[in-house]
Formats: structure tokens, sequence, C-alpha cells
């Protein structure tokens, strides 16, 4: 109960007192006018995300007698009652999946379900064939958050174990786009990663997550990962824990498990079981050719 309490007043403050109202205002008006500005506009094609800015451009464009076309564009989570609120509140005609595991999240809401490849994690097809990069040494990937202030707590304490316990392994951290790299200030700046997601993941054997960093990147590449375990019981993972991905109850447990599953090779994770991901998304070059008839 008391988790249950701690969630529903972090909701409330970041609703009510935060800036997603003020927020949805702003998109709501932006949408508006932008759908009556493009007067021959007939589709609008966007990414469901589930937080909330969705019902304000369903609501705009069915004003405006314009067809919609939501895409889903990471996975669904069962707890995420921001994303089915927005689908009973105001469901699309239908919407575009990535996968079973969506598809089988989405499927209680009556609203028509469509596979189409997952955009955002296509680029794993190609790096997961590639050989094994040779590496001088094990690296471990440290992935920040979009919630800034937590994720760099969060890399702090994992960088500080570190030091301590002095593991065989060194470090890249790599900051979210959306949080300032003076959070990090105190970062040695070659640990700090400036490539690609895709280039860190090639080049580290294994992954810290901090906050709510995105799990599927690095578990699906076939790293072994390791977040914490979230306070309030809630977090954005999708996954159950495996030989390659671990819940840690503290950042001295996280350093133990890398190094225990840096000395494992195991089979990678089917990414079939989250994403479809094909060659030439031809179950998108389908649905595009579908609109022009």
């Amino acid at each position: 109960m008391q988790a249950l309490t701690n969630v529903m007043s972090r909701c409330v403050n970041e609703s009510f007192y935060g800036t997603i109202a003020a927020r949805t205002s702003l998109y709501t008006e932006l949408f508006s006018r932008a759908l009556q500005t493009a007067q021959d506009a007939q589709l609008v094609v966007y990414p469901f995300e589930g937080q909330g800015w969705e019902t304000t451009l369903e609501q705009a464009a069915k004003a405006c007698g314009v067809a919609t076309l939501p895409y889903l564009h990471t996975v669904m989570k069962p707890w995420d009652l921001r994303a089915h609120t927005a689908l009973r509140e105001c469901p699309p005609r239908g919407i575009w999946v990535h996968g079973s595991h969506d598809e089988a999240e989405l499927s209680r809401h009556g609203t028509a379900l469509h596979r189409v490849e997952a955009l955002r994690y296509q680029y794993l097809g190609n790096a997961r064939a590639t050989s094994e990069p040779a590496r001088a040494g094990h690296q471990v990937l440290v992935i920040l958050g979009a919630d800034c202030e937590r994720s760099r707590a969060e890399m702090h304490s994992f960088c500080e174990a570190v030091r301590r316990l002095q593991p065989s392994w060194q470090l890249r951290v790599r900051l979210h786009p959306q949080c300032s790299i003076d959070l990090i200030s105190q970062v040695n700046a070659d640990l700090l990663s400036s490539g690609s997601l895709s280039d860190d993941l090639e080049q580290c054997s294994a992954s810290f997550l901090c906050g709510t960093a995105a799990p599927l990147d690095s578990y699906l590449f076939g790293l072994p990962t390791v977040a914490l375990q979230s306070s309030d019981g809630f977090n954005m993972n999708p996954l159950e824990a495996d030989d390659r991905f671990a819940y840690a109850d503290s950042v001295d447990h996280a350093v133990q498990w890398l190094t225990d599953a840096l000395g494992l090779r195991g089979v990678k994770p089917d990414i079939a079981k989250f994403f479809d991901i094909a060659v030439g998304l031809p179950r998108w070059n389908r649905l595009i050719s579908s609109l022009h008839r």
C-alpha cells in the first residue's frame, strides 16, 4: 500500500504541480492550429507513447476530419496507466504495434491492431549479426535514463562502488539526450560516450541501467544487463530476471553480478519475443502502399 501511495503522490505532483498540465494545454492548441493550417492533410502519422498528448492529437484530428495512424514508439508495460487511459479516452481507429508482446498487451482494448516492424529497434537485426568485436578489455556501459536527477544519483553511487570494489573492467557512461551534461560534470571526460548507442553496445561487454533507462537495447543486443530494484516497485522495465538480466538490491550487488556475468557465455535473447524486425521493412512498405490506393 505504501508503494502505491508513493506512486500516486508522485503522479499528482507531476500532473498538477509540475509541467504536464501546461504542456498538454499547449499541445492541444498547437495540434489544432497545425491541422487547421494544413487544410489538405488527410492523414496524421505519429508515434504513440502513452504520455497524454496523444489524446489531444486524436481529438484535434477528429474535429478536423483527418484520419490518424498511430504506431507504438516503444514497448508497452502492463502498469502503464497513462497509455491505457489514452486508448480508452479517445481510441484511434487502429494502432500499429511492433510485435507479439505489445499485441497481447493492447488486445483487451478492442482497438484494431496491426503489426509492423519496430523502427526504434530495427538496428538490432544487423548489429547482432556481426562478429564479436576485438576488445582490449571489458567495458561496462552505464546508461542514464530521462529522469536526470535520479539517474545521476544512481550513476554516482555505482561509480563509487566500482572505485571501491575495483573490478577488472572499465566504465563508459552514456548520458540521456534530454539531460544536461552538467549533471555528470564530475565524471572523467574520457569515460563519456560521444557516439551512437549501437556503437557503444558493440564496444562494451555489459550494461548498468540508471533510473528509467530502457533495458531492451542492451538486453536484446546480448549484453548482460543489470538495474537497481526500484524503491516504489514500478519502473520502465518489461523484463523478468534471467541469466542475462537482473535486478540488484544495491550497487555493490550490481558490481558483483556484472563481474560474474562477464564470465558467462549464453544464448542471445530472442528479439521476436518483443519486436518484429526485417530487412527492407516489408510490413511498413505494404502499409504505405495501401495508403495510396
